[in-house]
């Protein structure tokens, strides 16, 4: 088994990412993203940091903006609306997950779909289905890339995506069907997964549960991608494909350090590109 190492994908890109904002900064622009983040989730917080670490080592401005879980819709509509009309700012992230009482669909329309560097605006979606994927979400961004990175085409491949969320799943299921994959979707209602992953060239899992995919589940020389990130009882972090599983395939990202860092690095890359169509570079 080959790893596919989003370390080492994402700390390659990074010196294309410094050309392109030395390029914005001499224009008199600097990228700047800003993060709403809501109550206080801990999990957030340690992807907060990422976000702000990376940011920082690329020179790009971060605002984080920490709102009370009491926060109504339209005080955060507001704030969202007067950032969208901020030409300052050139990418909007409201961390999630967000208090029930707020509505993630409706938050998500909310922000300025070319300042939606999160990728979760449904014109970005339907963008998507017509072959754009220029902003597409950052997982399934992250995961495309790493493939092109390692030369593995999912032209004519039996691809079976595990997870139907609007931010992995659904979105990475149109990515991989513009790739001329034939796609199969599973979920928590899908009748024995087997059936479906057992013959598949291609297996991207992000079900968000850990050893779902076991080596029975998986043919040799399969291509696994593991989005799924689950920190256990006993504080170790588990993907949803365990390493048996893995061991059987040709290629197949680690949990920690595949699919994750390369997420990261894209969401970097959306900002600098949003800066880069606000100062009409890529026009």
């Amino acid at each position: 088994m080959k790893k596919i190492d989003g370390r080492l994908v994402a700390k390659e890109r990074k010196q294309n990412m410094l050309s392109r904002i030395k390029i914005l900064m001499d224009r008199g622009i600097e990228p700047k993203g800003l993060i709403i983040e809501i109550g206080d989730d801990e999990a957030s917080k340690i992807y907060l940091r990422q976000k702000e670490k990376q940011a920082q080592s690329l020179g790009i401005l971060v605002e984080r903006l920490w709102l009370p879980s009491s926060v109504s819709q339209k005080d955060l509509s507001d704030i969202i609306q007067k950032a969208n009309e901020d030409d300052g700012i050139h990418g909007i992230i409201v961390q999630f997950p967000i208090p029930k009482h707020l509505d993630e669909a409706v938050v998500s329309q909310m922000i300025d779909p070319k300042k939606d560097i999160d990728g979760f605006h449904p014109e970005v979606l339907g963008r998507s289905v017509k072959r754009d994927d220029s902003m597409l979400a950052c997982t399934p961004r992250a995961v495309l890339d790493l493939l092109d990175y390692y030369h593995i085409s999912l032209e004519g491949k039996n691809v079976v995506v595990i997870g139907q969320s609007e931010i992995v799943g659904r979105p990475m299921a149109i990515a991989a069907l513009n790739r001329s994959a034939t796609i199969t979707i599973c979920h928590r209602l899908t009748k024995n997964i087997k059936y479906y992953t057992e013959n598949a060239d291609v297996i991207i899992a992000a079900a968000g549960s850990p050893g779902l995919v076991n080596a029975s589940m998986v043919k040799d020389n399969a291509v696994l991608i593991d989005v799924g990130i689950t920190r256990l009882a006993n504080g170790k972090i588990s993907g949803d494909i365990t390493d048996e599983a893995k061991e059987k395939a040709s290629y197949a990202t680690p949990v920690p350090g595949g699919v994750g860092p390369m997420t990261v690095s894209v969401l970097m890359e959306h900002i600098i590109f949003s800066a880069e169509n606000s100062s009409s570079l890529n026009s």
